[in-house]
């Protein structure tokens, strides 16, 4: 019987673990793939550079989230991911704020780094977003605090491969190599699925405990 009741359990990890491997390698690819084309695109194709730009932060948003779903995404899961990618796109939208101006030329030849790329800001607004959840359970606060966390940070990693990290009012670190802030996007994903699975996953009782249950309540 023990070895029959742990076999959904042991299903259940095998397809985490295959997930969790798969959406890894694709955030890695995605990341490594959409660094080659900036690279290739000249300044002659800001326009295109740009857009090869979001649309790379969009997909990395999507797969950081899926690997926070994970195992199994049903459709409600696929539109969360989808709202964190394009969280993990709109954040650029910040330069045509600081600059003033519709103009992309103006909008990437900011002289300081515009606002919602503070991973301080991000830090201390989703901090903030948890602990009103956490005070008022009534306000289901967690997971857009998660889903803003995971698409903004993938975000600020992938950007801190040119530029580091920026905490204000300390200042920024230096650039992190692509090795560091693509394994730091993919420990981040991971980070957030355990955060989410331990305080917002209402856990199922497996078969061997409702099995011991039953025997304690028959006694």
């Amino acid at each position: 019987m023990f070895p029959i009741s742990q076999t959904p359990t042991m299903d259940l990890t095998r397809v985490f673990c295959n997930q969790v491997l798969l959406f890894s390698l694709l955030l890695a690819a995605t990341s490594l793939i959409g660094d080659k084309l900036a690279t290739r695109l000249s300044q002659a194709d800001l326009l295109w550079r740009a857009l090869q730009d979001s649309i790379t932060h969009g997909v990395v948003g999507m797969l950081s989230w899926a690997v926070v779903e994970t195992p199994g995404l049903e459709a409600c899961k696929w539109m969360s991911c989808v709202v964190c990618g394009i969280l993990a796109s709109a954040i650029d939208v910040d330069h045509f704020l600081a600059a003033k101006s519709l103009q992309l030329q103006d909008a990437v030849n900011l002289k300081h780094r515009p606002p919602f790329h503070s991973t301080s800001l991000v830090l201390m607004l989703t901090s903030t977003l948890w602990c009103v959840s956490s005070l008022l359970p009534t306000l289901p606060l967690k997971k857009p605090a998660l889903l803003l966390l995971t698409a903004w940070l993938s975000h600020h990693l992938r950007d801190a491969n040119r530029r580091g990290l920026w905490f204000p009012p300390i200042g920024s670190s230096p650039p992190l190599p692509s090795v560091v802030y693509i394994g730091s996007t993919v420990l981040l994903a991971v980070c957030v699925h355990y955060l989410y699975v331990h305080c917002l996953v209402v856990r199922t009782p497996t078969a061997v405990e409702v099995i011991s249950v039953t025997n304690i309540l028959t006694q």
